[in-house]
């Protein structure tokens, strides 16, 4: 009796393959046509700088990566990276010093973390409302114990962090690219991130299982709150002072980094490297390229409109296509 080998060939899916790595092929071109445009572009301070910008938002974007890979949403980011230097200012004002500003900086991302976890995982509150409503909760109280936001100068501690080099490169950039690969591995290599990706695909599923989801979804809350604060402590120190625009807008941009690197609004999709690093560099890449041309700056929100759009976009379809 002679074996039979069934040999299936799968047909190419040139749409299916654009939506799924057409992303990277547009960070390479969109690399590749900075390059040309501006002889400045690839230069190692270039790359630095946009780099340290990108700081901002590599931690607390992968942070975000997390909470919208269960599903949920954290729209409280910016607000809240905004009202933990505002505590801290305030503490500052009553005398304390940088190592106490640092912990309450982190102490209060945390804590706020937490509430959102509760407000979510045990007040059954829908994700985006909940945590919408405590954005602007914080920025009212970051306003109120401010005088408005107005701006005041840091220690000289904060300052120095910032100019911390190793190297030749800044401290704060070695971190954050540290704090990506660990969340990566976190992600990719442990329980709590097969978790992560169970409870996003199938919150009943998971919970017939016995996965421990209230854990889970408290975890990256709490993380995605830290993940917050670390921002307000990076932002306080490039500047040297605290001012009310620290995070704005920065929940518009989290969520579009994370579905621009492949992460799905749906939950149960996406990895921090290399997809949402890429998706923060190639905004800030937008951007810097727009500074080397001299363009407007009035044209910047337009083209990170474009970029949002288009995310949202890719992601829908991404979506349909896995439902079909």
């Amino acid at each position: 009796m002679n074996d039979t080998t069934i040999t299936v060939r799968r047909k190419f899916d040139l749409t299916n393959f654009f939506l799924s790595y057409g992303f990277y092929i547009l960070f390479a071109v969109m690399f590749v046509v900075c390059g040309i445009i501006s002889p400045f572009f690839l230069t190692k301070d270039n790359l630095m700088q946009i780099m340290w910008g990108a700081t901002t938002l590599l931690v607390v974007a992968a942070g975000g990566t997390f909470v919208i890979i269960t599903g949920n949403m954290d729209m409280s980011v910016g607000s809240l990276a905004l009202c933990s230097s505002a505590i801290a200012v305030y503490a500052m004002n009553h005398g304390a010093e940088f190592s106490h500003m640092v912990i309450i900086i982190f102490a209060v991302g945390a804590a706020v973390g937490a509430v959102n976890g509760i407000l979510v995982t045990y007040c059954k509150l829908n994700s985006m409302l909940a945590t919408l409503g405590m954005m602007t909760l914080l920025r009212g109280i970051a306003l109120n114990i401010t005088n408005g936001g107005a701006q005041t100068t840091l220690p000289d501690e904060f300052r120095m962090a910032a100019d911390f080099k190793i190297g030749g490169i800044a401290v704060l950039i070695i971190v954050s690219l540290l704090i990506l690969i660990l969340f990566q591995c976190i992600l990719r290599k442990t329980r709590f991130g097969a978790y992560c990706y169970a409870i996003g695909c199938s919150e009943e599923s998971a919970k017939r299982i016995g996965l421990p989801i209230r854990k889970v979804k408290m975890a990256v809350y709490i993380l995605s709150g830290i993940c917050a604060a670390f921002v307000g402590f990076v932002t306080c120190c490039k500047v040297g002072t605290y001012s009310g625009t620290i995070g704005n807008e920065m929940e518009f941009d989290v969520v579009t980094v994370c579905v621009m690197g492949g992460t799905s609004l749906l939950g149960g999709r996406g990895n921090i490297f290399p997809g949402t690093f890429i998706g923060v560099v190639l905004l800030y890449l937008i951007n810097n390229i727009l500074a080397l041309t001299g363009a407007s700056p009035y044209i910047y929100p337009f083209a990170k409109g474009l970029v949002i759009f288009a995310a949202m976009y890719v992601d829908a379809l991404k979506n349909y296509r896995r439902r079909t």
